[in-house]
């Protein structure tokens, strides 16, 4: 039996068997501090277990349902489903409403890929919440991880595109208004154009 600090610092059992899903879901990384009875010390798991980060490591791959260990870290997940479910749907509605605004409609499918993974880490975390299925976890740290890869893409298209349009904004004002170089000329043309003097014709 391992024993291995989740995010909260707390100390979770985990089953040899296990150590390879919760790699492959995320939840284990190789600066994760893992120990079992027998080791002087807390050591990363890396530093114990390098064979897990290779390319081809072994993972299960069936389905085995009542882990105690992944009932305990889908209960003590930092988002729950409902939450998950009420962010996903809200980011769908911003694609959409992206969408009707035609100007960001290349950048709306952001959010609503965005929403649909929350709605599948929902339903994910709640099945493994309930049946302590290992490779719904699995699959949870996936979707996870897909979900901030996009959040990085959109917010760095955001900003590009908060810059471009406020670049064009500023051009097109400044051609719309007169330039403060133009207002000096205009004034300097008055004050050197003698004034047009009407002549009238003399008495005789």
């Amino acid at each position: 039996m391992w024993y291995f600090l989740n995010s909260l610092e707390r100390p979770v059992p985990c089953a040899e068997a296990d150590l390879s899903i919760l790699v492959r879901s995320g939840e284990i990384t190789a600066e994760s501090l893992i120990w079992r009875p027998g080791e002087t010390d807390w050591k990363s798991c890396g530093e114990i277990r390098p064979e897990l980060f290779q390319e081809g490591s072994p993972a299960a791959r069936n389905a085995e349902l009542n882990r105690p260990v992944v009932i305990s870290m889908a209960e003590n997940a930092r988002l729950s489903p409902q939450l998950l479910r009420f962010c996903g749907r809200s980011l769908i509605v911003l694609g959409v409403v992206m969408a009707l605004t035609v100007v960001l409609l290349p950048v709306c499918w952001i959010p609503i890929a965005m929403g649909v993974k929350l709605l599948r880490s929902a339903t994910l975390s709640e099945h493994a919440r309930n049946t302590g299925e290992l490779q719904s976890w699995a699959q949870y740290g996936v979707s996870q991880h897909s979900f901030w890869k996009l959040l990085t893409i959109g917010s760095i298209l955001l900003t590009a595109a908060i810059i471009i349009a406020g670049t064009i904004l500023l051009s097109t004002r400044a051609e719309w208004l007169p330039s403060e170089g133009g207002n000096e000329n205009a004034l300097k043309t008055q004050a050197t154009t003698p004034a047009l003097q009407t002549s009238q014709p003399t008495p005789e």
